[in-house]
């Protein structure tokens, strides 16, 4: 099954996946999944295939941000978006085992609706036939409509995060709720938004808990390095004090020279006009 779920920045999207992926790495349901695995494989391996799970793996989350366990070694297990797809002579595809449970931070960087020209078959080929390999997808993403047309198209359960409550004890965090609402397919949330979140297209509502603190198994500010490529080397930021701006010859040059209205050439991607 594949499930979006959409809302805007700082709303618990990415707080609310990990709880669910943290559902899967834990207990009854990560023992199932690894039994339904074993189940798939041992037809194929009675039959001349020579494919096993290692004896340490205790559940198939995976994610494109690192998920981290109770204790050391249990955290989810990598994934990256871009390699998601079927075998192919054309492009790399990861191998994962069957029923795996995936979970993808703003889907729109690799399914990107406004680049859906360009997005392989063998992408939209694994999303079509990903329930026959017995996997699960979830992708976060700020507005349903970001995601390729064919993938969102295909989702069968979409959720919209309302707001997310917290319950602290002593100043812990002991409890947190999202409350949502709740579509069995894209079109319905999308006519949901463009008319104006009117009650009768609101689909169902939901709430989900989580009892504990989930932010402590996962790093909401993941991306914090990406700020410092091509800056590894630098010592000093770009800091330059603010000046009034002065009604002279010199301090219009200045101003003008500083606040140049024209779009700089390398701002732009190459080929679009300007």
């Amino acid at each position: 099954m594949i499930t979006i779920i959409f809302a805007p920045p700082r709303t618990g999207k990415t707080a609310f996946m990990t709880s669910r992926a943290l559902q899967r790495m834990r207990g009854i349901q990560a023992r199932q999944d690894i039994k339904s695995c074993k189940r798939v494989l041992e037809p194929l391996n009675n039959n001349g295939f020579n494919l096993s799970l290692p004896k340490s793996m205790r559940h198939l989350v995976f994610s494109d941000y690192p998920i981290f366990g109770n204790r050391r070694g249990t955290g989810s297990y990598e994934v990256n978006g871009y390699y998601l797809g079927m075998p192919n002579k054309q492009h790399k595809t990861v191998f994962l085992p069957p029923c795996a449970q995936i979970y993808l931070d703003e889907g729109q960087k690799y399914y990107d609706s406004r680049k859906s020209m360009y997005l392989s078959d063998f992408v939209s080929r694994f999303y079509e036939l990903h329930g026959h390999y017995k996997m699960n997808v979830m992708i976060t993403v700020q507005r349903p409509g970001l995601i390729d047309l064919n993938i969102r198209e295909l989702s069968q359960q979409v959720i919209e995060i309302d707001y997310m409550e917290h319950k602290y004890v002593h100043g812990l965090l002991v409890k947190t709720t999202w409350y949502c609402h709740e579509f069995d397919n894209v079109a319905a949330a999308i006519k949901y938004i463009d008319g104006g979140k009117k009650k009768e297209n609101a689909g169902d509502k939901t709430e989900y808990v989580y009892n504990g603190n989930v932010f402590k198994y996962y790093d909401c500010e993941n991306w914090f390095p990406a700020f410092f490529k091509m800056r590894e080397e630098r010592k000093r930021f770009d800091i330059i004090r603010a000046k009034p701006r002065e009604n002279t010859l010199d301090g219009v040059r200045e101003f003008n020279e500083k606040y140049d209205y024209e779009v700089p050439e390398t701002y732009l991607k190459r080929g679009i006009r300007q």
